[in-house]
């Protein structure tokens, strides 16, 4: 049989677990809703338009990601839609064989980029991985 004592320590101990299942919840909820806000600012930043080229297109999401890796402030407006477009328009040409990973480090260069080494390896690696997807191995 239980002392007075271990079933307040237990009644205590099961308060505390809800509290902190509901302070986690509530902590989740609102990792949900600032994942939404910046969804929200990152689509008006570029003018996204679900379905419309070249927002149907993965390797624009390429570009964007970089473009977000790339730099350890905020860059906006018509300066990152800049940057996003030359980087998503010179990846494609890098895949066509135009262009080559240089190219896309000359972007990134020429924008500034402060994060320049995640920037180049992560097109690298992009580059990569869409060469083999597209020789179908």
């Amino acid at each position: 049989m239980k002392s007075r004592g271990q079933k307040s320590q237990a009644r205590d101990i099961a308060t505390l677990e809800k509290e902190l299942r509901q302070s986690l919840t509530d902590i989740a909820s609102l990792f949900h809703k600032l994942g939404e806000d910046q969804q929200k600012w990152e689509r008006s930043e570029i003018n996204w338009k679900k379905g419309e080229p070249p927002f149907d297109d993965l390797y624009f999401y390429v570009a964007l990601a970089t473009v977000w890796q790339s730099f350890s402030r905020r860059l906006e407006g018509e300066r990152r839609r800049a940057f996003v477009m030359e980087v998503y328009d010179t990846f494609r040409e890098a895949l066509k064989g135009r262009r080559t990973i240089s190219d896309l480090e000359a972007v990134l260069r020429r924008h500034r980029s402060s994060r320049f080494k995640v920037g180049a390896n992560l097109l690298e690696l992009w580059l990569r991985i869409a060469r083999e997807l597209s020789s179908g191995g």
